[in-house]
Parts: structure tokens; sequence; C-alpha cells
């Protein structure tokens, strides 16, 4: 069989050798090398941002200089100056126009034998399914109307004008809140029942007022759903009688009666559903567990703040579904 040659790329000549990388054209004369280098400067490497890396990743402090091949002391101080830079820049919102719903929660943390409490607020546009979160407020003390108003008096005036509901857990001072700003308060399901759901006691043999426990777990659930407004009347007198038997527990009574009082408050996302409001705090208890996870070694008020606001930046918005119904 006879054998083909490779011939040259420009005039298709015979190949010479021409030194040891080198080739040549025979017909032409023209010469080239066979391992051609890639010309220009060599590109920098670009590392991540490693406050993106650290928080995507999930590793720690120690394992993040390891594979960057750093001392933990340098590892701390190259991140702590990225925070730094990260919280210093100022972040503006960009939202859509239209009406917001805003979400609140808070996280409990003790430094030095001293409560410090986290303040979370997220807007939700009613026009999107995403909540879109604030930097967070760290204040000593607990969940006070004080703390709450300091809170938020941090939101922008332009954006607070377009406010018009409140989503909460029912902490103590958020009916004050809502009734002096003016807002549509709603009140989260989820806390109410999974409550009702500890003391329901269906899976408990010989619980007292097992009866009693269940027709009341099941007659909240379809008053906080059922529209028709003749049906909420006759199911609210039967909760009323049921939490006045003889058997029911003491903590369920309670239960029903506040509950009773403030039904209009879990109930506002069906008077009000050009709003689209959330019947859950889900987004922000979702924030909030994120933190919590995230920054369970921190010693420090400082480093708490600093690291909080920079995950709620990089991972805020988060998906917030209205009520349908």
């Amino acid at each position: 069989m006879k054998t083909l040659h490779l011939k040259s790329p420009c005039c298709q000549g015979i190949i010479q050798r021409y030194g040891g990388k080198r080739r040549r054209c025979v017909k032409c004369g023209k010469t080239w090398t066979v391992r051609p280098k890639k010309r220009g400067r060599k590109p920098i490497r670009r590392f991540k941002n490693p406050i993106t890396e650290i928080l995507q990743s999930g590793m720690n402090l120690t394992a993040w200089a390891r594979c960057r091949g750093i001392t933990v002391a340098t590892a701390s101080e190259q991140i702590h100056r990225h925070l730094i830079r990260l919280v210093d820049n100022p972040v503006r919102l960009v939202l859509p126009q239209g009406s917001y719903v805003i979400l609140a929660d808070a996280l409990w943390f003790t430094f030095s034998k001293q409560d410090w409490t986290m303040f979370l607020l997220a807007l939700k546009p009613v026009s999107e399914n995403k909540a879109y979160f604030l930097d967070p407020v760290l204040l000593t003390g607990g969940e006070s109307y004080r703390n709450w108003m300091i809170v938020l008096s941090t939101i922008p005036y332009e954006l607070k004008q377009q406010i018009k509901a409140f989503v909460s857990d029912g902490f103590r001072a958020s009916k004050t809140i809502t009734e002096e700003q003016g807002w549509i308060h709603q009140r989260c399901h989820f806390h109410l029942i999974a409550y009702l759901q500890v003391r329901r006691g269906k899976r408990k043999k010989g619980i007292a007022g097992k009866s009693v426990r269940e027709n009341i777990y099941q007659t909240v659930i379809r008053l906080l759903e059922i529209q028709d407004r003749l049906a909420v009347k006759k199911l609210s007198k039967r909760l009323r009688r049921l939490a006045k038997q003889s058997d029911c527990p003491k903590s369920l009574k309670m239960t029903a009666t506040e509950f009773l009082r403030n039904l209009p408050e879990f109930r506002a996302y069906l008077n009000y559903s050009d709003l689209h409001l959330p019947t859950t705090t889900g987004s922000v208890e979702t924030m909030c567990k994120l933190v919590r996870k995230r920054t369970g070694t921190i010693r420090t008020v400082k480093a708490l703040k600093l690291w909080a606001t920079a995950l709620i930046r990089l991972k805020s918005p988060l998906i917030c579904n209205g009520k349908e119904h």
C-alpha cells in the first residue's frame, strides 16, 4: 500500500525538516513550528468571591483555607476584608411599581449573657411571587414594640408608602403596629396549625378530651379556608361551644378564644384577594433558618451582623407565593 505523506498547508508541497520543531515547504519556502505557543500574555486566574464561595459550598473557614493552601489566619483576614467591602456598599432595591406586602420575623441570639434580636423584613410586590429582603437589623432585647418601630423606620420612605399589608406570626406588638400604620394584617396559618397539631392527640391512645381536640382542629381548619359568611358564623359558634366543654384542655381553650377574637386577621387573604396575600411567613422563616445555620459558630455581635447581611444580600430574593383560593 502506498504511503501518503502530509503536504504543506500553504501550497500542498513536500514538507522538509527545518530544525528541531520547524518545518519548511519545498515549493514556497515558508516555515512554521509544529507546536505553536499561544500568543499574548498569560491569563490571570480569577477566583470567586470568597464570601460567595463559602456560602454556596457550605464549607467552613478551615476547609476553605486548606483548599486555597493558606493559613487560617490569612483566610480569616481575607474573608473579613471582603465582608467589609460587601456590607459597606449600599444596595438599592429595584422593585416593580405597585403595591407591596411586607413579611416580618425575628431571630434570638445571646452574647455575653445579653439577649439580642435580629429582625428580618421582606417586601413582596403584589404583581410578583418573590420576596425581596432588606438588610437585617440587630438590636438588644426582644420583640418589643419599641424595637419593631426602630426596624420599620429603616424602610425607605418611597417603599413604605406603597405597603398595603403586613404578614407576621402574630407577635405581641403586631396588631398595634398594623393599626397605627393603616396596614392590613394577615396572621400566619402555619404557626396556628402546628400548635394545634401538637395538641391534637391523634396518635395518643387514652388522651383526655380526644374527641374535643379533634373537633377543634377540624373546625379551625375549615374556618381558615371557607368563604361562605353564613358558614363562618355557624362554625364560629360551634368552636365556642367546643371550647366551653369540660374536657377541653385549657391551652386549646385559650387558643380557640384568641383565634375567634382575631379571626379577620387570619382570613385577610380572602377579604382582600386582590393583594394575593401569602398566608404564611415561609420565605422569611427559610431565610431565618439559613442565617441560623451559617452563623451557628459566630461569637461576636459584629461578625453576626456582617455574615447575616452578606448572606441575605446573596440569597435574596426568595419565592413567596400568594394563597390561591
